[in-house]
């Protein structure tokens, strides 16, 4: 018996978009609100899922391999990078390690940031207990350095909110530390719009994510070494939709054969 008809049905559908894939990695993208990986709160996360529909697609018999080498905080939705071989993991951890793995950011801020471009470097410390961060002197034991650089695109002031002018901010990240930049943008008294737990005027509203959205990646392939370069926009949902931005988004320089630009059409929340 040809148990090869059996199997010829509709593919899984992936959990979440995937941009790419070959046999070490996976470019997807992370819904804001879904857990990059499992944690007590037993909700669901990104890194179970992508298990269980390779192990469905690939028909693997035990546990499929996912390697995370990177996070996105749950609130905080756009490009990940997930490995499908532990030499991949090992090869994606190294770039990482060695600056090699670029991430690019978009966000709204309440407020413009004065300078329009500018690097902020700060100190800043996790509360082990509540896992909030701090800005903190630089002489804090536990204190670890965060730097980004940032470019304001665009600036706005909402019809429905005349107190509080919005910018869209490009932002760089150097180091990728926990919550860092919602806190470095609120330590200069420019929270992210939405943002409930640093944003203090966020508090008594309805509920929001942070405006915050992981917006590029670049890094060597882990095999190949090509660079790979991806790109995928924000949802067309406030406060994202009040720009007009796909216009201005600056692309990283990417030279090189394999080099890849790949745009993904606007997601639905």
């Amino acid at each position: 018996m040809n148990h090869h008809h059996q199997s010829t049905g509709s593919l899984p559908r992936p959990p979440v978009p995937i941009l790419y894939e070959d046999n070490h990695l996976y470019v997807l993208i992370k819904p804001a609100g879904l857990l990059s990986q499992a944690d007590a709160s037993g909700d669901p996360d990104l890194v179970t899922r992508m298990k269980a529909y390779r192990k469905e697609k690939e028909h693997k018999p035990g546990e499929a391999y996912i390697g995370l080498v990177h996070r996105l905080d749950r609130p905080v939705g756009g490009l990940m990078v997930l490995a499908k071989t532990s030499k991949g993991a090992a090869r994606l951890s190294q770039a990482i390690r060695e600056g090699e793995f670029e991430k690019y950011y978009l966000a709204v801020t309440t407020g413009c940031p004065k300078q329009k471009t500018g690097t902020l470097t700060h100190t800043l410390w996790k509360d082990p207990r509540t896992h909030r961060v701090f800005r903190v002197p630089d002489t804090t034991p536990g204190g670890r350095r965060a730097a980004l650089k940032y470019e304001v695109l665009d600036t706005m002031i909402p019809k429905d909110q005349s107190e509080a002018s919005l910018a869209l901010v490009h932002i760089h990240l150097i180091t990728g530390r926990s919550h860092q930049i919602r806190v470095q943008f609120q330590s200069i008294g420019h929270p992210l719009w939405g943002d409930q737990r640093y944003g203090e005027t966020f508090r008594v509203t309805a509920k929001t994510n942070p405006a915050l959205w992981a917006y590029a990646l670049r890094f060597p392939h882990p095999t190949l070494r090509t660079p790979l370069y991806f790109t995928a926009p924000p949802p067309s949902l406030p406060p994202w939709s009040f720009f007009k931005f796909h216009q201005m988004l600056p692309h990283p320089n990417v030279t090189g054969p394999g080099a890849q630009d790949l745009h993904v059409p606007d997601l639905d929340s």
